[in-house]
């Protein structure tokens, strides 16, 4: 749940985001509307 409020704080245009498990990252693509975004876990 808090992991996901994080995220959506960095919808804003920011990317390659580091996740406490250390071995993943996120990637979070920043579309036309503010605070939308396309979260991909890999």
């Amino acid at each position: 749940m808090s992991a996901i409020a994080e995220e959506r704080d960095y919808a804003f245009g920011r990317c390659e985001l580091p996740v406490r498990d250390g071995s993943s990252s996120v990637v979070v693509f920043d579309i036309h509307t503010p605070g939308m975004g396309i979260f991909l876990h890999l």
